[in-house]
């Protein structure tokens, strides 16, 4: 009953150093080929935002923005 209980820690002992080993080898093995990233397709004519209006000025589409800015910070908490 004894010799049963040395078993599995002399195992993880002889273990530990090929793991160590390993982990300094040069080049780690490739296990998968590389991929190449997929390509993003353009977005359909419905979902493109459209042209600004003439009766919009630059200075009051940035105010706009200024002013969501401001909101967004006002809801997210300060880290």
């Amino acid at each position: 009953m004894l010799q049963r209980k040395k078993w599995p820690a002399r195992a993880l002992m002889l273990l530990l150093p090929m793991m160590l080993l390993g982990a300094c080898a040069s080049e780690l093995p490739s296990y998968s080929p590389p991929v190449a990233s997929p390509a993003i397709p353009p977005l359909p004519a419905q979902a493109r935002q459209p042209a600004t209006p003439q009766i919009c000025s630059p200075t009051c589409s940035s105010n706009l923005s200024s002013a969501i800015e401001g909101w967004q910070k006002r809801l997210t908490p300060a880290e």
